[in-house]
């Protein structure tokens, strides 16, 4: 967070990776089974999106969603 402070994020799973969006949503990758599933967030921590991954792109690094 900005302020520096730790904040639960409100998603089930093994989370891989998050960062936030020039607007203030985060973005969260839960790992899955086939594929990852990422997680968008809005600035109160409310699920607003749910994304597959591609199966591909399992195992590359998260770089930037693009919608």
């Amino acid at each position: 967070m900005a302020t520096g402070k730790k904040a639960a994020i409100p998603v089930k799973g093994s989370l891989i990776g998050a960062f936030y969006l020039r607007d203030g949503r985060l973005v969260v990758r839960v790992a899955g089974r086939a594929a990852n599933t990422l997680v968008v967030l809005d600035k109160n921590g409310r699920q607003v999106q749910r994304l597959t991954e591609p199966a591909a792109a399992r195992r590359q690094a998260l770089l930037q969603i693009v919608r």
